[in-house]
Formats: C-alpha cells, structure tokens, sequence
C-alpha cells in the first residue's frame, strides 16, 4: 500500500528538519513528533496532554502544525533571530521540473512557521516566503499577510510576478487565488477579483508552464464567481490552454461564452438522437451504461463537448446535481456517432449513493436535453 502523504510528516520529518536547520537532538525531536502525531499508547497519550500537545492520529495539516512549533520551541525566541537561523539553512533550489511535494515536501513545515508565528513582522516574513518558495511554497503562508497586511503583501506580490525565478513568479499567482484548496479562502478576491487579474494579466504567456497552470487555476477560480468577467479575461487573452483550462469549470457547467471561446458553441447541425440508460435499475456498486447518439447533419466538422448530469438522490430525498464529462470529439458531416460510458455506481468518499429514483440529463455544447430516470438498489 502507498504511504498516505499525512505520514511523511513525523518523527522522521522531524530528524531531517533539526539537521538541516541545526535545531539540536533529532532523537528528541523526532520522539515528541512521533507521540504527537500517531496512536498511542496510554502513559504516552498522558504526556502528551500534559504538554499541552493534540493527541494523534493527526491529519495533514495538523501534523505539519505539530512540526512548526517544535521548530519554534527549537529556534531563538525572537522571531527576526529564529527566521535569519532558518533562512542561512536555506541553501538548494527546486528545478523547474521539480514539485515542491515531490523534492522539497519536508520544508511545508518551516513556511507553516512563517504562517503562524510571523504575522508581527511582515516584511521579513515575506521576504522569508519569497526564499522558502524556490524550495517548497508560499502559497499557503502568505494569505493569512494577504489578510492583515494586503497593500504590503500585494506589493510584494508584484515584485514577484516579475522575478527571473519560475517559482517566485508562480508563487504571485498561485498564492493570491480567491479559491486556493487547502487554503484559507480571500473573500476579499472572491468579491473584487480585478487585483488578482492585474497581477495575473502578464503571466498567461510565461515561458513556464508550471506558472501557466497556475494562471489557469486562478482563473477557474474567478470564473465560479465571475463568469462573465472570467470569459471576458480569456477573450482578451486569447490565449487557448489558458482559456481551455482556466474556463474548465464554466465549460463543464455548459456555459455558452465559455463554449463559445473554445469552438463548442450551439450547433443547430447537430441532434441527439438517442440517450438509453442501461439497466435501469442498478444495485448498488455496479456499473449504469450511457449510450448517446449523435447526427452532424451540416456540411463541415462539428465540434461536440458532451457532458452528463447526474440528479443522486439525498438522505432527506432532496436532488444533488453532479456534472461528469463523457466525451469531446469531432462529428464529420453527415455522420451519425454513438458515445459510451459506464458510470460506476458506488460511494466515495465526498459521496454516500441512497437508494430510489435518480436522474440523468445528457448535455451537449451547453444544451441539455430531458431527464431520465433510473433507480438505485441495495
């Protein structure tokens, strides 16, 4: 079984961490972190509480939490003293190619310390985010400065945007998006998203494309807000893997600027001849088979994005609507195609599947056509 990536953050996180940073016994370190993040045993569970410490098992962001303070009980106490110890440890650089979780995962701990405990001195700690992101990230560091120090935040941001280094400038986009997973949303970019497309508005032809899918990110992001200003920014762009995936949201959802901007808009050449759900009557953890046929009765190409609702049934009865591709092809002219999916009917772990009627609606280039029922079993 492939180790979670929660459980890389324990007591030998805590051992690389006290090495490279200089931060005295591993072995202590590496033994507090252990007790801290993992099941334990009774006369351990008692120490820890005693220290004031959470009781594991801990989750991800937890675990890194229980490393950055035992860095903080480790370095000076006067936090400018602590940041210039850990910045002189600062010493290799990821590749362009490289992931900060892949090669520089074991320093997530040292920017949570930068998140938590610098707030009181924001121009050193952004200085210190702009170095820890050439190493791992600061997009999750910097938004709580983003929150109590905006104008200085941004205006390091700026900066950032026009760095020479790949990831400084990845981190001027990736750190200010409205809606950043894992991270603390800005309301205040959900609101007013313009600060963020300023800054972005020369990042959507980087050389990069690790700053290009960070742009495409951010502008998904607006797009669940603001999707006419979101459409309107691609159309400006022009640029079309920026606009094709930062408008993923808007296309899946069938929206018909979005469909527009990448050639899927409304074709009256194209039908839907036929939708069949089979079996439709489906027990639980089994497979429900969508069938779509499709006719181009125009004279050129027609390009299709097909789409399918899922209508699942809730605990109180209420519909939950869920959108899944199904495909997107090329029809040539006076063809007919038939598309097939088999959608897996079970549950996950964002969905619990409740048995009774459910619905189907098959949508193509934003068109939606009728619901069908089908019915899930025990």
């Amino acid at each position: 079984m492939a180790t979670a990536f929660k459980d890389y953050y324990d007591g030998e996180c805590a051992r690389i961490l006290a090495t490279y940073f200089d931060l005295g016994s591993a072995d202590d370190f590496a033994a507090e972190v252990d007790a801290a993040v993992g099941p334990l045993e009774l006369k351990d569970r008692v120490l820890v509480l005693a220290r004031g410490m959470a009781v594991g098992p801990l989750e991800l962001k937890d675990r890194v939490l229980v490393l950055a303070r035992g860095m903080k009980d480790r370095l000076p106490q006067h936090y400018p003293d602590a940041l210039d110890q850990i910045l002189r440890h600062l010493k290799q650089e990821l590749d362009d190619t490289d992931g900060m979780f892949n090669e520089g995962w074991q320093f997530m701990p040292v920017a949570r310390f930068v998140e938590e405990f610098g707030l009181d001195y924001p121009d050193e700690s952004l200085e210190a985010i702009r170095a820890i992101t050439r190493m791992h990230t600061g997009e999750f560091a910097i938004r709580p400065y983003l929150e109590q120090h905006y104008d200085l935040a941004m205006s390091h941001v700026r900066r950032w945007s026009r760095s020479d280094n790949v990831h400084e400038r990845r981190l001027s986009s990736e750190g200010i998006r409205p809606r950043l997973p894992w991270g603390r949303t800005l309301k205040r970019h959900v609101d007013d998203p313009q600060a963020v497309i300023d800054v972005i508005q020369h990042l959507h032809s980087d050389p990069s494309p690790y700053v290009r899918k960070s742009v495409a990110n951010n502008l998904n992001d607006i797009s669940k807000d603001h999707p006419e200003l979101a459409v309107r920014t691609a159309r400006d762009w022009n640029n079309e893997w920026v606009t094709q995936h930062g408008l993923r949201t808007l296309i899946k959802a069938g929206d018909p600027g979005a469909l527009e901007l990448v050639g899927m808009s409304a074709n009256p050449h194209v039908t839907v001849d036929a939708v069949t759900l089979s079996p439709t009557v489906v027990p639980l953890d089994n497979t429900l088979t969508i069938d779509v046929a499709l006719t181009n009765s125009g004279d050129t190409p027609a390009k299709v994005v097909v789409d399918y609702i899922m209508q699942f049934r809730g605990k109180n009865g209420a519909m939950r609507s869920k959108v899944f591709k199904l495909k997107t092809t090329t029809i040539e002219p006076q063809s007919q195609v038939t598309l097939t999916k088999r959608h897996a009917v079970k549950n996950t772990t964002t969905r619990t599947l409740y048995p009774g009627t459910q619905g189907c609606v098959v949508q193509v280039n934003g068109v939606r056509g009728d619901v069908l029922d089908w019915t899930i079993v025990p």
